[in-house]
């Protein structure tokens, strides 16, 4: 086994002085896939869980990351080593790109933000899970089985698509918010986001069931306006600060035209993306059942683990 990295990082700046960007390029290589399960040395990447988790992949990527004042970039190539053996399930990232940016003048009063997303990966084959025992306990969900039940979307979801997968969004958000006399916060918000997509699948035995296979192209808009509501109570004591907040929001968007016919290929986990929600507007990430705009920078495979980490719309990472 073999580790290399390397990093550029800046010269120590202040605070207040011009953005700063960090290059890296952490790799592994591996001569036997089962080292880390055979040894369980888990425990030296989560110490904290060190029993209950093993890691399922080896993550070689190169990256660039940018943190300016009020704007966020981060380009990177991704090539996930599995440890499984199931290579051809494992996508590999061409890139993913991530830049988000807050105008740092009021429109109508206002706070205006925009992020985009570019996203491209390749996956030889499919990836099934069982969300039945029956699949489960027969192997209906594996791509070798030739049960007429085998892979139907009541046995299995398609958590990875094969083929090629690519898309460009771009998202930008209005919102002001109210205080009236007595401390209730009213904001509304308007955001509209575009998806250009283009997909290429594969058709394997039961990808036809999920999506439409063949070459896909996609543009789709969708615009959104809303009201979030807020009253703090806050209790300060000589021991600490207390605060309960409820929160209650009202969205309008039309209905999504392509749902279901689509691939999935970001995170498809609700407490990954609630977990977005330490942002300034909590209940944003939220919304309507909208879909991440960045492509989950975890493999997808049919006998991995729960995803150790995803990304959400935010450049937040987060863990499952």
């Amino acid at each position: 086994m073999a580790s290399t990295n390397w990093t550029r990082e800046p010269s120590p700046v202040s605070p207040e002085t011009a953005p700063s960007a960090v290059a890296s390029t952490p790799s592994v290589l591996l001569s036997d896939y089962y080292f880390f399960q055979d040894y369980r040395l888990a425990q030296y990447r989560d110490p904290l869980g060190s029993f209950l988790s093993l890691p399922t992949e080896a993550i070689s990527q190169l990256y660039l990351t940018g943190v300016g004042n009020r704007s966020f970039f981060d380009v990177r190539t991704i090539y996930y080593l599995s440890y499984s053996g199931n290579q051809s399930q494992v996508p590999i990232i061409h890139p993913v790109l991530d830049y988000s940016n807050v105008i740092n003048h009021s429109i109508f009063g206002g706070e205006v933000s925009y992020k985009t997303n570019f996203t491209s990966l390749t996956r030889d084959t499919a990836a099934f899970d069982p969300i039945t025992t029956l699949a489960n306990t027969n192997g209906l969900c594996t791509t070798a089985s030739a049960d007429p039940l085998a892979r139907l979307p009541t046995q299995c979801l398609l958590r990875g698509m094969p083929g090629t997968y690519t898309r460009l969004t771009g998202e930008a958000q209005w919102r002001r918010s109210f205080t009236d006399s007595a401390g209730e916060i009213w904001t509304p918000f308007a955001i509209v986001r575009a998806d250009a997509i283009d997909a290429s699948i594969s058709n394997q035995p039961g990808v036809s069931n999920f999506l439409p296979v063949g070459d896909t192209q996609a543009l789709r808009v969708m615009p959104t306006v809303g009201l979030e509501y807020r009253y703090p109570f806050i209790n300060v004591q000589p021991w600490g600060t207390t605060t309960v907040e409820p929160i209650a929001q009202v969205i309008i968007r039309p209905n999504e035209p392509y749902a279901g016919k689509l691939p999935n290929e970001d995170a498809q986990s609700l407490v990954a993306i609630c977990s977005a929600s330490t942002n300034s507007q909590a209940m944003t990430v939220l919304r309507a059942a909208a879909a991440p705009m960045s492509a989950c920078r975890r493999p997808r495979s049919s006998t991995a683990a729960a995803p150790s980490k995803c990304c959400s719309d935010s450049p937040i990472n987060c863990s499952v």
